[in-house]
């Protein structure tokens, strides 16, 4: 998305991926769904254009800072969910504020450990 492709995904549930929006999404195991796809957008030069623009779009609110952050708040939810009290970083008037990236290691380790998910790179 990012270099100006169309990304072309199956249907595994990535939450960036609107088929004919900014990306082309399977939805069968079928190669000829993809292969009809592709035949309509060389087809329509317009379609592509309009998905890579798309695309590109997407591309941009995914950074890794908001990455981690979208991140932090689901291991959060988790944690509240099974009554795990976690560390709270707060910035001035009660506003969360970025944590380091050690704060930010550790909340996903804790978060990890005890609701038993392994650790990338363990």
């Amino acid at each position: 998305m990012a270099t100006q492709g169309i990304a072309v995904t199956g249907c595994t549930g990535e939450d960036y991926a609107i088929s004919f929006e900014n990306s082309i999404v399977s939805e069968t195991d079928d190669p000829d769904e993809i292969v009809g796809y592709l035949l309509y957008l060389m087809r329509h030069p317009e379609e592509q254009q309009r998905i890579r623009v798309s695309g590109q779009e997407t591309a941009r609110q995914f950074l890794w800072d908001r990455v981690i952050e979208n991140l932090i708040g689901k291991l959060e939810f988790l944690a509240r969910k099974q009554n795990i009290v976690l560390p709270l970083n707060h910035g001035l008037n009660g506003a969360r504020k970025a944590p380091d990236k050690s704060t930010e290691q550790n909340v996903i380790a804790q978060t990890a450990s005890v609701l038993q998910y392994p650790q990338s790179g363990s």
